[in-house]
C-alpha cells in the first residue's frame, strides 16, 4: 500500500468518525436544549441513570481528544521505522478512543477502527501487529453500551432521541445507522486493499527471489564461460608467443645460416688461391655467426632487433645488403626511401627483406636481388625481385607463411609472384591497423 493511499485511507476514517462524533454530541446538545426550553428537566432526569455532564463540555472535550488522536496518528508516519515508538503510539491511540467513547457514554465504539487501521497499514512486524489487533478487537467487542452499562451508570442515547417526534426519531436513527455502517464499509475497503497489497508484495518478493535465483545461475554460467575464456586466452597467448619465437628464430637463424652457407661456398673457391682474401671472408663469416646468435637471443627474449637498435632502418638494410655482397657471389641492390614508420613497421620491413634474401639464396639460386622501398601516403611499398628459379605454383612454406602473418596482422598486404624469377610485393602501413 503506497504512502499516498495510506494517508487517504486514514483521512477517510477520520472524516467518517468526526462526522459521527459531531452528530452524536450535537444531538445531545440539541435534545438537552429542547428539554430546558420545555421545562421538562425533572422528568427527563428521572429517565436517566446518572446526572450528565454539560453537553457543551462533552462536545468540546470529545473534539479535543479527537484532535489529539489525529496528531498522534500523523506523528506515527514520522517514526514508522521505530517499532517501539509505533507500538506506544498505537496503544495511546486506543486509550484516546476509549476516552472519547467514555465521554459519549459508549454510545459509539466505531472510533476504534482508527487505531485498528493504523495498526494494519503502519506496522510491519506481524507478531506485534497481531497482538495489537487482538487488543483493539477485544475493546471493540466488550466496550459496548449493552455490556458496560451493566457495571457502570450510563445514559442511553435513546433517552435523547425520544425527545423528538416520531418522524424525526426515524431520521435520526437512519442517520446514526448510516454513519455506523459507512464507518464499517470504509474499514472493510481499507482491509481489502491492505490484503491485496500484502498479496502483491508477496508475489513481488517471490518474483524477485526467482529473478535473483536466475541471475545467480546466469552468473554461474558466465563465471564458467569466463574461466574457459581465460584458459583459452592463455592458450592463445602461448600459441602466439610460440609462433613469434618460431618466426624470429626462422628469420634470424635461417638468414644467418643461409649467408654463412653462401659465404663458405665462396671460401671454398678461394682455398689454395688467395689466402688473404680467404682469411677476410672467414672473418666476415665469424662476425655473421655472432650477429645471428645475438639476434636469436633477442628474439627469444622479445627484444628489438640489434640492427634496428644500433642503426636506422635504412642503415640496417644497407648493412645487411653489404654483408651479402661481401660474403657471397650474389649482387644485391637497395633503393630505400625513408618514411615515418613505427618501430613495429620497421621491424616488419626488415624481416620481409631478410626473408626474401634468404629464400632467393637458399631456394632460388639467384645471382641478383633488387630491393625497392618507397612511400605511398601513409604506407610503405616494398618490392623485392630476384632472377632465381621460377615457379608457376607457389607452395608457401614456413618462411612465406610467417612473412604473410607478420604483414597481415599489422594491417598490411603481401603477394608473391614466381612467373619470372621471384617477386615479393608488400604494402605496410606506418602504424598498426586493428582489424575486426
Amino acid at each position: 500500500m503506497t504512502k499516498s493511499y495510506k494517508n487517504i485511507a486514514i483521512t477517510a476514517m477520520f472524516a467518517v468518525n468526526l462526522t459521527a462524533l459531531i452528530f452524536i454530541t450535537t444531538l445531545v446538545r440539541h435534545a438537552t436544549s429542547i428539554v430546558v426550553n420545555r421545562y421538562a428537566a425533572l422528568s427527563f432526569f428521572d429517565a436517566l441513570n446518572k446526572l450528565p455532564l454539560p453537553s457543551d463540555t462533552v462536545q468540546a472535550a470529545a473534539l479535543c481528544v479527537f484532535s489529539l488522536l489525529v496528531l498522534l496518528t500523523y506523528a506515527q508516519t514520522l517514526k514508522k521505522d521505530n517499532m517501539t515508538l509505533a507500538v506506544l503510539n498505537c496503544s495511546a491511540q486506543v486509550l484516546l478512543c476509549i476516552a472519547v467513547m467514555y465521554l459519549l457514554d459508549f454510545h459509539y465504539n466505531g472510533i476504534l477502527f482508527i487505531p485498528l487501521v493504523n495498526i494494519i497499514i503502519r506496522l510491519n512486524k506481524n507478531s506485534v501487529r497481531f497482538s495489537l489487533m487482538l487488543v483493539v478487537i477485544a475493546a471493540y467487542l466488550f466496550l459496548d453500551y449493552d455490556i458496560i452499562s451493566g457495571g457502570l451508570p450510563l445514559n442511553h442515547l435513546d433517552n435523547y432521541i425520544k425527545i423528538y417526534g416520531a418522524g424525526t426519531q426515524t431520521l435520526l436513527y437512519i442517520a446514526l445507522n448510516l454513519l455506523v455502517g459507512l464507518n464499517i464499509i470504509v474499514f472493510v475497503i481499507i482491509l481489502m486493499q491492505a490484503l491485496q497489497y500484502e498479496q502483491y508484495e508477496t508475489q513481488r518478493l517471490k518474483e524477485l527471489n526467482e529473478q535473483v535465483s536466475r541471475s545467480a545461475e546466469e552468473l554461474k554460467v558466465i563465471n564458467l564461460q569466463l574461466e574457459e575464456y581465460a584458459l583459452q586466452s592463455e592458450k592463445n597467448a602461448q600459441t602466439r608467443e610460440r609462433n613469434r619465437i618460431a618466426r624470429e628464430i626462422h628469420d634470424t637463424l635461417g638468414h644467418t645460416l643461409t649467408g654463412i652457407t653462401a659465404a663458405i661456398d665462396a671460401c671454398l673457391e678461394l682455398v689454395g688461391k688467395d689466402p688473404a682474401q680467404l682469411k677476410k671472408q672467414l672473418t666476415l663469416v665469424s662476425e655473421a655467426a655472432r650477429s645471428g646468435l645475438i639476434d636469436v637471443r633477442r628474439s627469444v627474449g622479445a627484444l628489438r632487433l640489434d640492427a634496428l637498435e644500433r642503426f636506422s632502418l635504412g642503415d640496417a638494410l644497407k648493412k645487411m645488403v653489404d654483408e651479402i655482397n661481401y660474403t657471397t657471389n650474389i649482387e644485391v641492390t637497395l633503393n630505400y626511401q625513408h618514411g615515418k614508420n613505427s618501430d613495429e613497421a620497421k621491424e616488419i620491413i626488415y624481416r620481409v627483406v631478410q626473408e626474401s634474401i634468404t629464400n632467393a639464396v637458399r631456394h632460388g639460386g639467384a645471382s641478383r636481388i633488387d630491393i625497392d622501398i618507397s612511400l605511398d601516403g601513409v604506407k610503405t611499398l616494398v618490392h623485392i625481385s630476384n632472377n632465381g628459379a621460377s615457379c608457376k605454383t607457389i607452395a608457401e612454406g614456413f618462411g612465406l607463411t610467417h612473412m604473410r602473418e607478420r604483414v597481415e596482422n599489422f594491417g598490411g598486404a603481401i603477394t608473391f609472384d614466381g612467373s619470372n624469377g621471384f617477386v615479393t610485393n608488400a604494402i605496410i602501413p606506418f602504424r598498426r591497423v586493428e582489424n575486426d
